[in-house]
């Protein structure tokens, strides 16, 4: 119902209710005041009728107005079951089937954009490889390069000697011959193959007797190699190691003839280049780790080269 109606309806059950209450009041009114003029003025008592517009409104034609506002009331209500309501919960219906269908494209679009999303996380991870590896192969051509044109040191072993003591001990078997202890001595220089100029930094070496390949100790050596400068192909001064007590006893002799125990020498020599690198360990290093074996003369000897702990690789 409009709001326009019910003030209609409103007004007029007022103004119905007003003449209602109303009506007795103006039927006394109309009774009393004709006796009132017959006392005073001495005329005929007149008996005077209620005024008909008043009695004309009895209960009955308010009950007929009251019921027509009620059918008014009930045809309102009956109105909101109306084919127009019933077309508005089809249209809501609609509309919410439409947002439902909106949801589920949503959550399709979400997980194709998930989908995308993963093929580009690939794509993009698969291009990092592909300038990682561009990135290394660059390094490694630049390193093969670097090593192409860097100053190589090598060792060069000159000879090794026991200055006859083992071959002195072949001569003479009897274990209780005087022999002071035999020492060992061997000299060795190193040439620089590289392409740019080589400096000393530090040269050591050693020698040790013993079955087992031993663990390198080295006497630092003092020259004044170390700081001069070598150029491509240039060789540096020769260096003479000796073990005094190489062979503290016949015994000891024995054993290095017989293949019981062997002769170790071994050197480092680290140095520098026009590349740097002082100090790191990419500094390059010559390193050298070799195993003398003994002819059964003693006056001849075999140089194998040894590769304990990677140690015969230089750098």
């Amino acid at each position: 119902m409009s709001k326009r109606n019910w003030v209609h309806y409103i007004a007029i059950g007022g103004f119905l209710i007003a003449c209602q209450c109303l009506s007795p009041i103006a039927i006394v009114q109309a009774q009393v005041e004709p006796q009132a003029k017959s006392r005073h003025q001495g005329a005929a008592q007149i008996e005077t009728e209620p005024t008909e517009s008043w009695n004309r409104i009895s209960p009955d034609l308010l009950l007929h107005f009251l019921r027509r506002i009620a059918d008014a009331l009930e045809t309102e209500a009956v109105k909101d079951d109306s084919p127009d309501k019933t077309q508005r919960e089809k249209d809501d219906l609609s509309a919410q089937q439409e947002m439902a269908n909106s949801a589920l494209w949503m959550v399709f679009a979400a997980f194709l954009q998930v989908f995308v999303g993963g093929f580009g996380i690939i794509y993009i991870r698969k291009t990092l490889l592909q300038n990682e590896a561009a990135v290394k192969a660059a390094i490694k051509s630049s390193d093969a390069i670097v090593s192409a044109e860097r100053a190589r040191f090598f060792v060069i072993i000159e000879n090794i000697t026991t200055e006859g003591y083992l071959k002195g001990i072949r001569m003479n078997d009897h274990p209780t011959s005087p022999h002071p202890p035999g020492k060992v001595r061997f000299r060795f220089k190193f040439k620089n193959y590289g392409k740019t100029p080589g400096t000393p930094i530090e040269i050591m070496a050693g020698i040790s007797i013993s079955k087992e390949p031993p663990e390198p100790v080295f006497d630092s050596i003092e020259t004044d190699q170390i700081g001069r400068t070598l150029g491509p192909d240039e060789e540096s001064a020769t260096f003479i190691i000796e073990k005094e007590d190489a062979f503290p006893t016949p015994a000891d002799g024995r054993a290095a003839l017989n293949g019981e125990t062997y002769i170790w020498i071994y050197g480092r020599v680290i140095y520098s280049d026009i590349f740097g690198n002082a100090g790191s360990p990419s500094q390059p290093q010559l390193r050298f780790y070799r195993r003398i074996l003994v002819r059964k003369g003693g006056h001849d000897f075999i140089h194998q080269h040894y590769d304990y702990k990677h140690y015969n690789q230089s750098t």
